[in-house]
């Protein structure tokens, strides 16, 4: 699915909670907190799902707390130690995936420039609750633009990669601080709606085991 926002979507289970839908927002989840809710991520672990969330539109946090297997909040919330040196100024757009078997969370760290800040892809290595940040990396891609942002993390045969473009497909290889293309391949689809920026982390095919690109933001200026 192409949305031209990252608000999260979630596909009613089965048996809908009652109540449904929900909504999220500032007053209902995790009200003692202050800040936004918004550029949300979900994933599944254990019986429920952890969720993260950027607080603000500058100058941003990251946070992230468990829901249950209804969607309720479950405990606090916490924000998440990023700290880094190109991610000084903000930590934006959470995007949660698992890596042998750890959550981990790619994220887009706006760093102080000379002229203008410079806009970077990171991710961190969480603990297995997903609550305390254990190791931040800053992958340095040779041919990186000066703002990057919404790389799609995935795990294939135990290597870590990321869906760097869509048009044309490029997948790049993810070795701690290190990032460096592994395929690439024509996009036939025509497109004119502006940059597709990745979105949800690709899954499995499950008749294959081959990796699919499962979803994308559309970015229809530079600042998207």
């Amino acid at each position: 699915m192409l949305t031209r926002t990252s608000a999260l979507i979630v596909a009613p289970p089965a048996v809908p909670p009652a109540g449904w839908p929900l909504r999220f927002d500032a007053t209902n989840l995790w009200p003692g907190l202050p800040g936004r809710r918004f550029n949300p991520s979900l994933l599944c672990d254990g019986d429920g799902y952890l969720f993260a969330y950027r607080n603000q539109w500058w100058r941003t946090d990251i946070f992230i707390g468990r829901l249950d297997a209804d969607f309720r909040p479950t405990g606090p919330a916490r924000k998440l130690e990023l700290a880094h040196a190109d991610a000084d100024v903000s930590r934006e757009d959470p995007r949660l995936s698992r890596y042998r078997g750890r959550p981990h969370v790619s994220f887009t760290g706006t760093a102080r420039g000379l002229r203008a800040p410079t806009h970077n892809q990171l991710y961190a290595r969480l603990s297995e609750d997903g609550t305390v940040v254990e190791e931040v990396f800053s992958p340095h891609y040779p041919a990186r633009r000066r703002w990057e942002k919404n790389w799609s993390f995935f795990e294939y045969d135990g290597t870590l990669f990321a869906v760097y473009s869509f048009t044309p497909c490029r997948i790049v290889r993810i070795e701690g601080n290190a990032a460096n293309l592994a395929y690439e391949t024509p996009t036939g689809a025509i497109w004119k709606g502006g940059e597709i920026r990745g979105g949800a982390p690709p899954r499995a095919n499950a008749s294959n085991s081959t990796p699919i690109v499962a979803g994308g933001l559309i970015q229809t200026s530079e600042r998207a």
